[in-house]
């Protein structure tokens, strides 16, 4: 937001970041609601509530929130997908590839998205019928990484490139 009003400049990505904690915790409720009751899924978000961590994190401009509601949302509309592979699938897809264009570092949830689609040969042991789960993981991570370039076009610039492969080898130390 552009403005000279200094105050409203400092107020106005805090409550981005705040709004994006509170979106995570609705959802984390949500989530914990498809498989436990309203009491034992309010105490459970209200675990979350009391972290020291969650008020610190969520009053500060930073990228981390925006992720996290993200990577949440991917989870919450992947339980409720519940290995149909339909809407909700595509969803946890998009959801996935917001999070890593908000913050690379959720690249390393993209296990999640290999759990999820091979869990019927992880849970049978088997290495049969893989052809239609490697097209749904590759068409995935494909989407996802569009999505990101998309979120961050300018790593399509040389400079960009270098600046983002430099940041991004910095933090794998």
């Amino acid at each position: 937001i552009l403005t000279d009003n200094f105050t409203w400049a400092i107020f106005a990505p805090r409550l981005l970041t705040s709004l994006f904690a509170i979106g995570s915790l609705i959802l984390i409720y949500k989530f914990s609601r498809l498989f436990i009751g309203i009491g034992p899924a309010t105490i459970f978000t209200l675990i979350f509530i009391s972290m020291p961590a969650f008020w610190f994190n969520a009053t500060w401009f930073h990228p981390d929130w925006s992720m996290t509601f993200f990577l949440t949302a991917c989870i919450y509309v992947l339980a409720k997908d519940n290995w149909r592979f339909e809407k909700y699938f595509k969803y946890a897809v998009f959801c996935f590839g917001l999070a890593l264009a908000f913050k690379y570092q959720a690249i390393t949830a993209i296990p999640l998205l290999g759990l999820y689609i091979f869990y019927d040969q992880i849970r049978e042991l088997s290495i049969t019928n893989l052809f239609l789960p490697i097209k749904r993981f590759v068409i995935s991570i494909g989407a996802v990484f569009i999505i990101f370039i998309l979120g961050n076009p300018y790593i399509l610039h040389p400079m960009g490139w270098q600046a983002f492969k430099g940041s991004f080898l910095s933090n794998m130390e």
